[in-house]
């Protein structure tokens, strides 16, 4: 994890000690849930190791995108954990998965107390929004029928 840190964040070994103290190791087997619809998200999860899968299902469709190693998970853009509601999509692994987590509280301790913790979390989330607009737009493009 140390060298996905440092290429959003410069960190000196104490201040990375400080930041990964407040992680806490899981480990799920293959076929078991992590997070399933309607759970209460009270942490975000980083992927060390192994392969998730998001989905959701709606009256008419599954929705399924994979999650890989170092992949930052909750519930595709934090919504669950941000604004206090339950998860709108379940994650089960794919493989054996390690994962870290992280309370809200500790993200926000750990962010006023050692500045390129805010900056990996900022970079964190500028890449996920980027690459949330990039699945939306290529959904829009496959599932558009003729001219609107």
């Amino acid at each position: 994890m140390r060298g996905h840190i440092a290429k959003l964040a410069s960190l000196t070994e104490e201040e990375f000690a400080h930041f990964f103290s407040h992680f806490k190791p899981h480990s799920y087997k293959k076929g078991q849930v992590v997070i399933k619809e309607g759970d209460k998200v009270e942490m975000e999860y980083f992927v060390v190791s192994g392969c998730l899968k998001a989905f959701y299902i709606n009256d008419d469709v599954k929705m399924q995108y994979p999650a890989v190693r170092h992949a930052h998970l909750v519930d595709l853009g934090l919504p669950g954990l941000v604004c206090g509601t339950r998860a709108t999509i379940a994650w089960t692994g794919i493989t054996d998965v390690e994962l870290l987590s992280l309370s809200n509280s500790d993200r926000e301790k750990v962010c006023d107390q050692v500045h390129q913790a805010e900056r990996f979390f900022r970079l964190r989330t500028n890449k996920g929004y980027v690459a949330a607009q990039r699945r939306l737009l290529s959904f829009m493009n496959n599932r558009c029928e003729g001219p609107l």
